[in-house]
């Protein structure tokens, strides 16, 4: 007879674990949605959010240090980003006056196919909201979130006022 195992409850200081497995589990899905959705258009997830980037602060150039800025990126790995950008022809650089700073903006295949980006993830991430991805997303994030507010109040020492300022 095939030996069944017993899911193990777990224990109350096991909850954060859970409650946070949970969380990133749900957004593994969200991300996995957005993933598919830029392989549809042909890009990586680094390269639409490169083209995001760029797009978001409107139409025309943008200087190079924001759009790093935006993607918490370094300048070596924009350099090669941008560089594999420009070669595909989906962004052009623009030198300005002091050769320290660079532009960039999408050319009008790279507008276009930020638009095919954007049509493919929304139809990865309506998938991902039919199958509940995104509202468990949704409750596990704030599951955990008032698991975290909570543990907060109750680390707080109890029983002396702080002083007001001004006596």
């Amino acid at each position: 007879m095939p030996r069944t195992t017993r899911q193990r409850r777990p224990r109350s200081e096991d909850r954060p674990y859970e409650l946070l497995a949970r969380f990133r589990h749900a957004l593994r899905m969200v991300n996995g949605a957005i993933e598919r959705g830029c392989r549809g258009a042909g890009l990586t997830v680094q390269q639409q959010a490169f083209l995001l980037a760029i797009k978001a602060r409107g139409e025309g150039d943008v200087p190079l240090s924001d759009v790093r800025g935006d993607m918490g990126m370094d300048m070596a790995t924009a350099s090669e980003l941008l560089k594999r950008l420009v070669t595909a022809k989906l962004v052009r650089r623009q030198p300005a006056a002091d050769r320290r700073y660079l532009s960039v903006g999408l050319t009008p295949a790279g507008d276009e196919r930020f638009a095919l980006s954007l049509r493919s993830i929304s139809e990865e991430v309506r998938k991902a909201d039919r199958r509940g991805e995104l509202e468990a997303m949704v409750r596990s994030g704030r599951t955990y979130l008032a698991y975290l507010r909570g543990a907060a109040t109750a680390s707080r020492p109890r029983g002396r006022r702080r002083r007001q300022s001004g006596r």
